[in-house]
């Protein structure tokens, strides 16, 4: 059983504003059940939209000046990159975090800041378990505050709890993700939850 985590997180307004995203609408996910756990993994399957790798460019001019970054995904291991290569040697890791920003496929992305693939510290990996829980949750406030047709359609979901299904990811999948909440008082608050139910911390 997950112990819930409650964090406050940036709010926003509630808006019947409409964007485009680059991923296919997954329809089914209107036509799910409408109470319980609602349970997210492949972009491409009900509820999809919730994915870390969902296409949906966003922005963070506090993080990089000019880039739109093409999922929550490419955000999190861009910071990811950073902090390794703000605290390696010298020469060490400097082109990782342009590297990140040069692929346009998640798969790729995420392999090139994971462990096995770059060789992290014992202090970079106790700095980046300190941040990574924030930093998820400023990705995907970023993502649907600037997407309006995507953040209507997390607000239809209720007070729901959501649930990445992904087993094969360690301490990341099964992460739950508490519902936005506040829609009917105008506005909507991220409120991530979460310990991995499976494998403990994970190893993003």
């Amino acid at each position: 059983m997950a112990r819930k985590r409650k964090t406050k997180a940036p709010v926003i307004a509630r808006s019947h504003a409409t964007a485009s995203t680059t991923s296919k609408p997954d329809d089914s996910s209107h036509t799910q059940a409408s109470t319980g756990t609602v349970y997210f993994h492949s972009p491409d399957k009900p509820f999809g939209f919730l994915s870390q790798w969902y296409m949906s460019h966003f922005t963070d001019p506090s993080i990089h000046p000019t880039h739109s970054f093409n999922c929550a995904e490419q955000y999190m291991m861009y910071r990811k990159a950073l902090l390794i290569a703000s605290s390696s040697p010298k020469y060490q890791h400097q082109d990782l975090p342009d590297k990140i920003l040069r692929h346009s496929k998640p798969a790729q992305q995420k392999i090139l800041a994971v462990p096995g693939t770059v060789k992290m510290t014992e202090e970079q990996r106790e700095a980046w378990d300190e941040v990574k829980y924030g930093v998820v949750v400023r990705g995907n406030w970023l993502k649907f505050r600037q997407r309006g047709v995507l953040r209507e359609r997390l607000l239809a979901t209720g007070d729901r709890e959501l649930a990445e299904a992904s087993l094969s990811d360690g301490g990341w999948g099964h992460w739950l993700y508490g519902a936005f909440c506040g829609a009917e008082s105008g506005e909507v608050g991220a409120e991530f939850v979460g310990e991995g139910v499976d494998g403990g911390e994970g190893e993003d």
